[in-house]
């Protein structure tokens, strides 16, 4: 069985041997309920969304797949998506995502027509619009090992799963 032992600013979980039966089959739903909740419900939304990276990716593959002069989405451009994704916060809904004909991707959320926010994953940098009631933000971040401050900030106070209902 674990139990949750606080250590300084937080808590660690150790193991303590059980004997009955009832802390044997405690101790295994525990491990399930661990294992479920590491891989389907925290991967679950950013495999989903790799999926539509993938589904995209696919349908842009060639030279003008917009009907004009657009360019191929990518492998580079995936693999900055992928890390996108990666260092989304957990428990904001998911965004649409939509190629760009410069051969990036975009991601966006929209609540309303006054709250929104569309970042494009170019390279180094991620490049944003925020519209939020009568405010209107825009600007290039770098984009590095971790999702930029600002865009944390706007992604919780307005996309948090709990906030769209």
């Amino acid at each position: 069985m674990s139990l949750a032992i606080p250590i300084n600013s937080g808590f660690t979980l150790i193991s303590v041997p059980t004997f009955s039966n009832d802390g044997i089959q405690l101790e295994n739903a525990i491990k399930d309920a661990r294992s479920l909740s590491d891989n389907a419900i925290t991967l679950g939304w950013r495999a989903e969304l790799c999926g539509k990276l993938e589904e995209i990716l696919e349908r842009t593959k060639d030279i003008g797949w917009d009907g004009y002069d657009a360019i191929p989405i990518s492998p580079k451009s995936r693999v900055l998506a992928d890390r996108f994704i990666s260092l989304l916060p957990e428990g904001i809904v998911l965004p649409e995502i939509t190629p760009e004909n410069s051969g990036f991707f975009s991601f966006d959320w929209i609540k309303s027509k006054d709250i929104v926010l569309s970042i494009s994953v170019e390279n180094e940098k991620l490049i944003y619009a925020e519209i939020a009631g009568s405010k209107k933000t825009s600007g290039e971040l770098p984009f590095h090992d971790e999702l930029p401050h600002e865009l944390s900030e706007i992604l919780l106070r307005y996309f948090r799963v709990e906030n769209i209902f």
